[in-house]
C-alpha cells in the first residue's frame, strides 16, 4: 500500500527516495485533482538527461495509485499519467514543489536548493507552421 516517491537528480548512484504517509497521499491527490490543464506532451525527463529530472512516484496498490497507472513522473510541470490518461499540467510547478518539500531530511538542503532553482515549467515548442488549440 506505499505510495514512494524517488527526486530524479543522479547519474551512477541511487536517487533520494521516501515513502508518503497516508495523509500525504491523501494532500498530493487532491494537488493532482485539482489541475484542469490537459496536454499530449511529456515532461523533458521521459528523454534523459543529466541533472534533475523531476520526481517519479510509484504506487504500488492500485487503490492507492494516483493516476491510471502506477508510475507518475513530474517534471517540468507537467504529471505524466503514462499511457491510460492525457497528462495534466502544472505551469507554477505546485505538485513538484509539493513532493521537494515532502522529501524531509532525505534530500539535504543544498540540494533541494539547486532543484529549486532547476524547477521550472517547460512551456510547449510547436514546430513551425503548427497551430496550438483553437
Amino acid at each position: 500500500m506505499a505510495v514512494t516517491v524517488r527526486c530524479q537528480i543522479f547519474s551512477g548512484r541511487r536517487d533520494p527516495a521516501w515513502t508518503l504517509s497516508p495523509n500525504q497521499v491523501t494532500e498530493l491527490r487532491a494537488l493532482i485533482d485539482a489541475l484542469t490543464g490537459r496536454t499530449l506532451l511529456k515532461p523533458p525527463a521521459v528523454a534523459g538527461a543529466l541533472g534533475y529530472r523531476g520526481f517519479l512516484i510509484h504506487s504500488d496498490d492500485v487503490e492507492e495509485a494516483l493516476t491510471p497507472e502506477s508510475w507518475v513522473i513530474v517534471h517540468a510541470g507537467i504529471i505524466d499519467r503514462q499511457r491510460i490518461a492525457l497528462n495534466l499540467v502544472d505551469e507554477k510547478n505546485g505538485v513538484e514543489r509539493w513532493l521537494l518539500e515532502s522529501a524531509g531530511s532525505v534530500i539535504d538542503p543544498g540540494l533541494k536548493t539547486r532543484i529549486e532553482k532547476e524547477m521550472r515549467f517547460t512551456p510547449p515548442v510547436l514546430p513551425p507552421g503548427w497551430q496550438g488549440p483553437r
